[in-house]
């Protein structure tokens, strides 16, 4: 995240995003750096500081909120006019949000949707809301710190992202290992479980 700037898209941001694994499509890097640049600045402004959190009491992810409209805009906009849709799909659209609000904004994934979903349509931001709301959410941030503090991740990093890789990681077989014999003395990590045949 551009700490400089919360409330524009940066070069630093379609960076971050790209590390991530997607590539923002040049014409939506346009259109959001320069067309769109006012409107974006004035809903970044109204979800709030960079700084907030997802179990924040003033947090807002409904349908209605200015992160949804947001999302919306990211996703709709053509550029030059008339050409096709801006290319950012559900995941491309969710990780670029994020790089501006780590705290507040879940990044969508596939395969940790079908894990958490019923049905993959379903709005997940506002689920995961949900369950960041009330004693519940103080149980998962327990567990997430002591995930934080036993493999070192960074302070730096937002709890949902370290929730984010937690849920992956477990989706596509991986578990968190301890045993040193594992691999050479290697220290603690996460390694891929193998289904005897």
């Amino acid at each position: 995240m551009d700490h400089d700037r919360p409330n524009e898209f940066t070069a630093n941001d379609f960076l971050a995003v790209s590390m991530l694994g997607v590539n923002i499509p040049a014409s939506a890097a346009i259109w959001l750096r320069n067309e769109g640049r006012a409107e974006v600045k004035t809903l970044l402004a109204e979800i709030g500081p960079a700084d907030r959190h997802i179990w924040d009491p003033g947090a807002d992810l409904s349908a209605t909120s200015a992160a949804t409209r947001l999302w919306r805009l990211a996703r709709r906009h053509r550029w030059p006019e008339g050409e096709a849709a801006s290319g950012l799909g559900r995941t491309k659209a969710s990780k670029l949000l994020a790089a501006k609000r780590p705290n507040l904004l879940p990044v969508y994934d596939k395969h940790v949707a079908a894990a958490l979903l019923t049905d993959p349509a379903d709005n997940d931001w506002v689920l995961w809301h949900q369950r960041f709301q009330g004693a519940g959410s103080q149980e998962i941030r327990r567990a997430i710190d002591d995930l934080r503090t036993e493999v070192q991740i960074p302070s730096d990093v937002a709890v949902l992202r370290v929730l984010d890789v937690a849920i992956w990681m477990r989706v596509h077989g991986y578990r968190y290992s301890n045993e040193l014999s594992d691999f050479n003395n290697a220290p603690r990590f996460w390694i891929k479980e193998t289904t005897e045949q």
